[in-house]
């Protein structure tokens, strides 16, 4: 069994309109960490469990923007599962989108921080 253990950030903003105050209702940004933890019983053609520039791709498009243009609730939750599926979909699809035939899938867990002290993991349980 392979562990791999990435991590990653980026700089964005967002607002929550949430029902209730709270100073998350106004318009701010953080800068995002992203840990990525993949187990995998199999390594890809190149002896790997996933190139690291893959995973950096997946983040890259959150960079310096605002989270709203992507997300009805933009809240660290969301986020999180939002990049568990893009990275789930990295070993379901090869570079040009097309569907690999044959490699399990592996356990994955993202976790965003979205400072010091506060962060969520999103998984699934297999």
């Amino acid at each position: 069994m392979f562990k791999l253990t990435w991590k990653g950030h980026f700089d964005a903003a967002h607002k929550l309109n949430l029902p209730y105050e709270s100073k998350c209702n106004k318009l701010h940004g953080h800068r995002w960490e992203v840990i990525v933890e993949i187990e995998s019983k199999e390594l890809d053609e190149n002896g790997m469990v996933i190139d690291f520039q893959r995973l950096k791709e997946v983040i890259e498009g959150f960079d310096h923007s605002y989270l709203n243009d992507y997300f009805f609730k933009p809240t660290c939750e969301t986020l999180a599962k939002k990049l568990y599926e893009k990275i789930l979909l990295l070993f379901l699809t090869d570079k040009e989108g097309k569907p690999k035939i044959g490699m399990s899938v592996p356990k994955v867990k993202v976790t965003i921080k979205e400072g010091p002290d506060s962060s969520i993991t999103y998984y699934e349980e297999t």
